[in-house]
């Protein structure tokens, strides 16, 4: 789970103008390719994301995409990775936990804590 801005930059801070990609990266360190199956036709299930502060302003936000139903193979190459992404903002001052539940049958999971900041 990876948090980036505009540029593709990696961080765990940023400001409430910065436009923020969550990325979603399955990365196989084996020295040979891994295949598994997804439930539907995305590699993400859901996205959340949530705040250590609520407020009224600041809640807990979660995006369950709208994916296909048919079971879909995917292969992760040797020494590679493979990666779903999803543009989250504005988000308000806070620090954030983002979560992504993969869509595999043990609906794996993947977390990452952020700033932002005004």
């Amino acid at each position: 789970m990876e948090t980036r801005d505009a540029s593709g930059a990696v961080g765990s801070s940023w400001t409430t103008a910065d436009r923020i990609t969550f990325a979603g990266v399955l990365h196989n360190p084996c020295d040979h390719d891994v295949t598994f199956t997804t439930l539907g036709t995305c590699l993400v299930a859901t996205w959340e994301a949530i705040p250590d502060h609520y407020s009224i302003i600041s809640s807990r936000h979660g995006v369950a995409l709208g994916c296909g139903q048919d079971s879909t193979d995917w292969t992760v190459p040797a020494g590679e990775s493979i990666e779903d992404t999803l543009q989250w903002w504005p988000l308000v001052q806070n620090t954030w936990t983002m979560t992504v539940t993969w869509a595999d049958a043990a609906s794996s999971s993947a977390s990452a804590t952020f700033d932002v900041t005004e």
